[in-house]
């Protein structure tokens, strides 16, 4: 017999005419705590529609990984209205290469900043994201509401003009773990984040791989680093 949220599942897929992802019906009938559902293809908003019933219901899920996919910003609140209604049970959310862009984004960081969601994890890499996504998610970074301890950008399209949003993230109270890698934040971008370096009370990761920064940069962050306040453990 399917659990409750497995049977909310499979009737959403009836009502929105799209396939049963096997992986989903399983790990939510084993209590599984992490998915990757593919359903043979890739997954497009009806089915994050279907996805969210299931998420409404009890579950033990901590982590959903839904990579590499054709859905859009539907999906996405979906996905996160589903969430609000069950707070800090799902922790990681990875949405990696989905080419979400900044719209999508910017509605993402919007409901961090107002609606307790009790996410820990959020992946954003290789979505296309430019400043104004970038700005919009920082500002939620260190919203009141915002629950996030890790947070993913890497393979975007974020540059040098990127950087003071980004250090004003890296000041938020509860963010551990920030990657960045393979953008272009050049020296100038690298100088704004060195800035803050050593006043950040909680940050260990701050991953700047591939970003096109040069000695300037790179002399800056070294001199943050050597401070006696800074955090980090990894850069």
């Amino acid at each position: 017999m399917s659990c409750p949220a497995a049977q909310a599942y499979a009737n959403a897929c009836t009502r929105e005419r799209t396939d049963i992802a096997p992986e989903i019906i399983d790990a939510l009938n084993m209590g599984d705590r992490e998915c990757a559902p593919s359903n043979g293809r890739p997954l497009v908003d009806a089915d994050l529609r279907c996805i969210a019933e299931a998420l409404r219901m009890p579950h033990g899920l901590r982590c959903l990984s839904l990579e590499e996919n054709a859905f859009g910003l539907d999906g996405v609140s979906a996905i996160l209205d589903a969430l609000s209604v069950n707070p800090g049970t799902l922790l990681e959310l990875r949405l990696g290469k989905n080419k979400l862009k900044d719209p999508s984004v910017i509605s993402i960081a919007n409901t961090i900043m107002t609606t307790p969601l009790g996410l820990k994890v959020i992946d954003l890499g290789d979505n296309g994201i430019t400043k104004l996504g970038c700005e919009a998610l920082c500002n939620a970074l260190v919203s009141k509401e915002c629950s996030l301890i890790e947070v993913s950008l890497h393979s975007n399209q974020l540059e040098a003009d990127s950087g003071i949003a980004l250090a004003k993230a890296i000041r938020s109270a509860i963010l551990k773990h920030l990657h960045l890698g393979y953008n272009q934040l050049r020296d100038a971008g690298a100088t704004q984040l060195a800035r803050c370096i050593p006043i950040t009370s909680t940050l260990t990761t701050l991953d700047l791989t591939s970003n096109r920064i040069g000695p300037q940069g790179g002399q800056e962050l070294a001199r943050a680093l050597m401070s006696a306040t800074c955090s980090l453990q990894r850069i």
